[in-house]
This record gives structure tokens, C-alpha cells and sequence, in this order.
């Protein structure tokens, strides 16, 4: 860039990409590849000491610098207490998920009387929750995957309410249908292929 831009602390360069595959005729996935969905921004900067992680990517709203910093709180997730199955907090907090939640059986009332406090963990809920779900994928972490997937069995039913509620008339018939999300459904999909090892 001619002239240059001083960045200075807290400052932020955000790049947005938008996609269309709309000439393609297979599906299109994400990846580092040229025939895949991807967005990089590339800039050059002085001085290179300035900086602990010389990429900068970022996951939902978890940026690749807060995964690499020695701090290990995100989004007021201890990760460093999270990834250890044996820490009390942590394995306290897997042990009341099992206690409270069944994995693919369907949504018991006990697990719906515990999310609201289980969801305040940070480490399994927003941005953090989605990050961790991934890591559980990717590491073929069992204990965790089937931890989540236990945590998440009552989506579908809680969709099903709030589109009820959002949806429902001020007289209900017989033909009312409540239509769960996508994301649900989907997550119900990749439940099933991914235990399927």
C-alpha cells in the first residue's frame, strides 16, 4: 500500500469474502485449496518483532493470535483447564453433563433442567462451544465429542419450542407444524456419520 498505514494498538484490518459456486456442479467446500471456498488477505509489516504470531486468521470471533498466546483464557474459557480431562473443574463439569444428560437417546428432563447452567460455561457455549465441538471432532477425542453431543441432545426439542412459540398463531389447528432449523437437523446428521468410525 503506497503510502503506508500505521497500525497502531487495538487498531483492526478485517477482510470479508464472499462466495459463489453458482457456476460449479459439485459442491463446493471449504479449504486451503484453490478449488475450494477459501479467504486469505496477505499484508506486509515492519518490524516483524513487533509481533508474537505472524498470521493472524481467525475462527467465528476467535482470532488464530488468542489461540497461540501464552494466555490461555478465551472468551473467558480457561482452555488450558478445558483440554484437561483430569482438571477438577473440568472433569466435575463432564461428570454433571453424564449425570444430568443422555448421549442419542433424545432430550430427558434432566437435561433440560440442567443446560441453563451447564451453557454458562464458556467453554461450551457461543464461539468457544463451536471451537471446542471442532477440536473434539478433529482430535478424535471421544470423552469430549460424546460429552457435546450429550449437551446438545435436547436442540432439537428446544428449536421445535422457540419455532412454536415464535410461529404459533393465536389459534392453534391441527395442522400447525414447527419447523426446527437447518442447524439442528444438520447436527443430528453429523452426530450419526461421526460416530460411525
Amino acid at each position: 500500500m503506497s503510502p503506508p498505514v500505521e497500525f497502531r494498538a487495538g487498531d483492526e484490518v478485517i477482510t470479508t469474502c464472499v462466495y459463489s459456486s453458482m457456476n460449479r456442479n459439485k459442491t463446493v467446500k471449504k479449504g486451503d485449496a484453490t478449488s475450494d471456498e477459501m479467504c486469505y488477505g496477505f499484508l506486509t509489516y515492519y518490524p516483524k518483532e513487533n509481533l508474537k504470531v505472524q498470521s493472524c486468521t481467525q475462527w467465528q470471533t476467535i482470532s488464530e493470535y488468542a489461540l497461540h498466546r501464552d494466555d490461555p483464557i478465551i472468551n473467558d474459557c480457561n482452555t488450558a483447564e478445558f483440554y484437561n480431562s483430569n482438571h477438577p473443574t473440568t472433569a466435575a463439569f463432564i461428570k454433571s453433563v453424564f449425570d444430568n444428560c443422555a448421549m442419542l437417546t433424545g432430550c430427558i428432563q434432566e437435561c433440560r433442567d440442567f443446560l441453563p447452567e451447564a451453557m454458562k460455561n464458556p467453554c461450551v457455549n457461543g464461539s468457544m462451544g463451536a471451537y471446542m465441538r471442532k477440536i473434539a471432532v478433529e482430535r478424535s477425542w471421544p470423552e469430549r465429542f460424546a460429552m457435546f453431543t450429550a449437551l446438545d441432545s435436547c436442540n432439537a426439542e428446544l428449536a421445535q419450542e422457540t419455532c412454536k412459540l415464535q410461529t404459533q398463531p393465536k389459534e392453534t389447528s391441527a395442522a400447525s407444524v414447527a419447523v426446527v432449523p437447518l442447524y439442528f437437523i444438520l447436527s443430528a446428521i453429523y452426530i450419526g456419520i461421526a460416530f460411525r468410525f
